[in-house]
């Protein structure tokens, strides 16, 4: 399995392995990437923004909000879930409708494209609990 890091943009900078992939790619900022239309999650009626970096070792999503006031404990899980090969036993896929995105939603497009598929976070039985 692969390692996923959930970071924060403001901890992007820690990272030494998101740092070699940015040189390598001749990019400096983080931010670089959100420019356009990131893939983004909705959490407590907030829009969090995140990108994808599939790296050496791991794949590191940084995400990047206004304020950051929300759970973000649930928002690494929730990612994590989604990044992993069985997200689809986590997630149901919803109608592509700006409507259908609500809380524990993500909006992904993988980077490319123009249209966005909409995936709606359910957790399994066992995590209920955990929740």
């Amino acid at each position: 399995m692969e390692d996923i890091q959930i970071i924060s943009y403001d901890d992007s900078s820690l990272s030494v392995e998101l740092f070699r992939h940015l040189h390598e790619n001749k990019t400096l900022d983080v931010l670089d990437f959100f420019e356009g239309d990131p893939d983004r999650i909705k959490l407590d009626d907030r829009e969090i923004l995140f990108v994808e970096f599939r790296c050496e070792k791991s794949l590191i999503v940084v995400y990047v909000s206004s304020d950051y006031d929300f759970d973000k404990n649930e928002l690494e899980k929730i990612l994590r879930c989604f990044f992993r090969s069985d997200f689809q036993d986590h997630f149901q896929k919803k109608e592509c409708n700006w409507e259908k995105f609500k809380n524990k939603c993500i909006a992904y497009r993988d980077g490319k494209g123009y249209s966005y598929t909409i995936w709606e976070y359910k957790p399994r039985n066992q995590e209920l609990g955990a929740a």
